[in-house]
């Protein structure tokens, strides 16, 4: 919030701060990314969530739990955590120019601080409509567009999954059939 404030100079234009302010929010989790990725342990850690996506997908298809039957499945899947966090980052912006927009209604001048209190308020909503929408593209994968806006968090799924190795996937396994 307070680099978007540098860079907005009227920051009582909900649209413009929203934009710029959850462009920096992407920026700053792209880099974050890319730079744990190249971590020898969050390498490591990466393959395990693929090995998870592969365990959920084996599990999804109703076929036998065993690592040679996952091995066949994608290391990607729409309901990722890394892709609940990406469309968290497009809501917000959605949703926070709405909320600064009511908030205007109300008083004249939206600060830093206003905006950081309402914000920070509002994250539970924010959490859950993401959450919704999140479920409503993964079961909706056979329209166009539902595909079409679950591609980001697809692809930011190459920085966050990696192949995993055989015993990997029997951890995931092994894990899955626990919580069953």
């Amino acid at each position: 919030l307070y680099l978007s404030g540098w860079v907005v100079s009227d920051l009582n234009q909900p649209i413009t701060f929203n934009l710029i302010s959850g462009s920096i929010r992407i920026i700053i989790f792209l880099l974050y990314l890319v730079l744990i990725s190249q971590l020898k342990d969050v390498k490591t850690l990466f393959q395990y969530h693929g090995a998870e996506h592969k365990t959920v997908y084996n599990f999804e298809s109703g076929k036998p739990l065993h690592y040679k039957e996952a091995q066949k499945f994608s290391t990607k899947h729409p309901r990722c955590g890394t892709s609940f966090l990406f469309i968290i980052m497009l809501v917000t912006i959605f949703l926070y120019t709405i909320l600064d927009s009511v908030i205007l209604l109300f008083i004249n001048n939206l600060t830093i601080l206003i905006r950081f209190i309402s914000h920070l308020a509002f994250m539970p909503l924010i959490a859950g409509v993401g959450y919704e929408v999140l479920k409503f593209l993964a079961k909706n994968q056979n329209n166009i567009f539902c595909r079409f806006l679950t591609l980001p968090g697809l692809l930011l799924q190459h920085i966050t999954t990696q192949e995993p190795d055989n015993s990997q996937v029997e951890v995931s396994i092994i894990a899955l059939k626990f919580l069953i």
